[in-house]
């Protein structure tokens, strides 16, 4: 996938110059995941490798961006044992320095991706991985939870 962003860069008139990075809109993020995905069979991968690759591809890129929702929406649609090898893998790593940030930031389609995975195949951990965001996200003591009142 770099030499994808190596060749976008390439391609560009002398006088264009990409400013503010290019994103990958819908279509070409799905095709070009489509691409790394095949040859990532041809090399044997499982789901959550790939996914790895993925990431670290996100995180070595310096001029491109993937469209999220087309990241998101491609590993949504592997077939369901791939979904739980990811699932499995984030789970026994979700402490690493690759995925802690990423699964913890609610704006990550990483993190969207790891909760839609939870609610599907592990829903005992759902409601825990959800308590767990909102104490990192709003963090509230319980005296501050004892003074909420609940209307009837």
């Amino acid at each position: 996938m770099m030499e994808v962003e190596e060749e976008a860069s390439c391609s560009l008139e002398d006088w264009m110059e990409i400013t503010d990075g290019l994103l990958l809109e819908h279509h070409l993020t799905n095709a070009l995941l489509q691409w790394e995905w095949l040859s990532a069979q041809q090399q044997q991968w499982n789901a959550y490798q790939f996914a790895e690759h993925i990431r670290e591809c996100e995180l070595q890129f310096r001029q491109i961006e993937l469209k999220r929702d087309a990241v998101f929406d491609f590993f949504t649609q592997l077939s369901e044992l791939e979904q739980q090898c990811i699932l499995t893998g984030l789970l026994s790593d979700a402490e690493t320095a690759k995925w802690q940030q990423e699964l913890n930031s609610t704006y990550s389609h990483w993190h969207r991706l790891y909760l839609y995975l939870i609610e599907r195949y592990a829903p005992e951990r759902y409601l825990d991985s959800l308590g767990d965001l909102s104490k990192t996200n709003y963090p509230l003591s319980s005296a501050s939870l004892s003074q909420l009142e609940i209307a009837p």
